[in-house]
This record gives structure tokens, sequence and C-alpha cells, in this order.
């Protein structure tokens, strides 16, 4: 019998049982008329074929086995024993519906986490070789800091700094805050991260005096401008301030903060543009900068921290 037959009769069971009947009849009166053909009385020959024929239930049943899938019979049996359960107790139905809504959601959850955080890298180049520079307990640094390090290194072929913040889109009316990222001008160039349209934001772009400049990620791009290319030159207002886009990245990039997407990138010296002065720049007790560098080739991660524990008398004295 067919697949599709076999899936017929699970769903039409009343049908199945009336044609299973109908054959088994026949082949009980077939069996009955033989007997009354060998001399037996119709009474005696009805007894002996029932005898012969066996249990007609079982019989049944072993037949409606071969004519369908079994496992989905069985599935269905289950789902309609478990409508009659929930409609019968609607307040226990509902406990049920939200307790699957809540466990799904979490485990939803953790495995975007995890996902996140152990199995998806990075979408950067050799991601694994990237190291995050930290000074005992901190995970964060002040901009001397970032500057000494940058300017006296030498274990690192490219180093960055970088600082998660919000921007508010709106000049006027309801706050409209989106995820960004204060970035040094070698981010971009230090993972492999490139533009699919324009630039991406270059050492050129952060230094003291800097323009007003910007990169968008692809996703701001396609909600705010709808994915047009003239989007390169135009203006974003941010927290106030006029940014020139100079760039869209590369959608494959999300960033480096696990569960954040930044939306737009700007020059860690356009602070002073947004503060008015370089107090937030200079400052030496603003911790808000991580720094993370790509080693040069064969440089190992032992080496390369011995050499920056070489660094710490002159960068404590300095900062």
């Amino acid at each position: 019998m067919s697949w599709f037959a076999r899936i017929r009769n699970v769903i039409r069971p009343t049908h199945l049982s009336d044609d299973l009947d109908r054959e088994l009849s026949f082949h009980l009166a077939e069996r009955i008329d033989d007997l009354v053909a060998h001399g037996m009385k119709p009474d005696a020959a009805r007894r002996e074929a029932r005898r012969q024929f066996g249990n007609y239930g079982l019989q049944k049943e072993y037949t409606r086995d071969s004519d369908i899938f079994r496992w989905l019979d069985t599935l269905l049996g289950d789902l309609r024993y478990a409508v009659r359960a929930l409609r019968a107790a609607p307040g226990f139905a509902l406990f049920a519906i939200l307790s699957l809504e809540l466990g799904i959601g979490a485990n939803t959850a953790i495995f975007s986490l995890i996902n996140a955080v152990m199995l998806k890298s990075l979408p950067v180049r050799h991601p694994e070789e990237l190291m995050v520079v930290v000074r005992d307990s901190s995970k964060t640094a002040t901009n001397p800091i970032w500057e000494y390090v940058r300017d006296h290194q030498d274990v690192f072929s490219g180093t960055f700094a970088y600082s998660p913040t919000q921007f508010n889109l709106a000049n006027r009316g309801q706050v409209r805050n989106v995820y960004a990222n204060w970035v040094s001008g070698a981010y971009f160039s230090t993972l492999g991260v490139r533009a699919v349209i324009g630039r991406t934001l270059l050492p050129a772009d952060d230094v003291r005096g800097c323009p007003a400049v910007a990169a968008i990620s692809s996703s701001f791009w396609q909600t705010e401008y709808g994915g047009s290319d003239a989007v390169i030159g135009k203006t974003v207002a941010l927290d106030g301030h006029q940014f020139q886009i100079v760039g869209v990245i590369d959608p494959a990039f999300f960033g480096l903060d696990v569960g954040a997407h930044a939306q737009i990138y700007t020059p860690l010296c356009a602070k002073t543009l947004m503060n008015g002065n370089d107090k937030w720049i200079d400052a030496r007790s603003t911790w808000y900068l991580h720094i993370v560098g790509r080693p040069k080739a064969g440089i190992t991660p032992a080496q390369a921290s011995a050499r920056l524990q070489m660094l710490m008398p002159g960068l404590i004295e300095a900062t």
C-alpha cells in the first residue's frame, strides 16, 4: 500500500474501519461457503469458520496496522487526548501554554548567548589572534593610557581602542537612542573589516581637531536610508551634532560586544566636538576604553604580555 493511502487511512479512521469490516466479513463468508460446499450444515460451518478465523477484533487490528503509519496514528491519538484534556481544564491549559512559552523563550535566549560567546566566531580576519590589553583587574583604560600604549608598544601589528556608547538621533521631541561605538582610527583596519560602499574610518580621521565623520552599519543604512548609495556624504544628527557619513560597514560585522550591534561608529577624537573641549579625552580618571591588539607574526601571548609589562613604569609615570 502506498504511503499516501496509509496517511489517508490515519486521517479517515472510520472509513478504514468500515473497509476492514467488509473485507473480513467477505473472507469469513467465503470460508463458510467452502465448508457448506463440503457437506457441513450452515450453523456448524459458521461456528467452524469463526474458530478457524480466530479472534475477529485481533485480526482486524493486525490488518489495520499494515494499512496505516502506526507512529502517525499514535501521534494523532496523543494530540487528540491532549486537546480533550486541555479543554476539560482551561486553567491548566493556560498554565501549560505559558510554561511552554517561558521555557522556549529561556532556551532560545540561552542558545543565543552561547552561540554568540562560544560557537560563533567574530566576523573579522583571524579572530583567534586578537588580544585584549588589561591592567591587573581593570578591563578598561583612560585615553592617556591608550595613547601611551599605542605610541610605545612594539608587539602588535595593529592596535585599537573602542568604547560602547549611545547617541540620540532626534534633534527635538521624543528621544531616539541608537547603540554606537567610539573607535580609534585603526579599529577597522586591525580587525580586517571593510565597507560595502564608501570607506571605513581611518587613522587620519582620529587626530585632535578631527572633522565630524561617521561610518554606519548595514542595518542602519537599510532602515534609515533605504539602502541608497547616495548616503555617502549625507549627515546624521548625533546628540544634536551633525556627522558626515563616509561609509557603510560590511553587514557580516556585528561588533565586538556580545548581545549588542553598533549602528554608528565615530572616531575617538570627535568627543571633543561633543564636549566642546579636550577635557574628557585628556582625563586621567575616566576609564572607558577597551584596548585590543593583533600580535606581530611569531609573537606569543606570553611574549606580548611580558613586553607590555616592561612599559608599565613609563606608562604609570606618564599617565
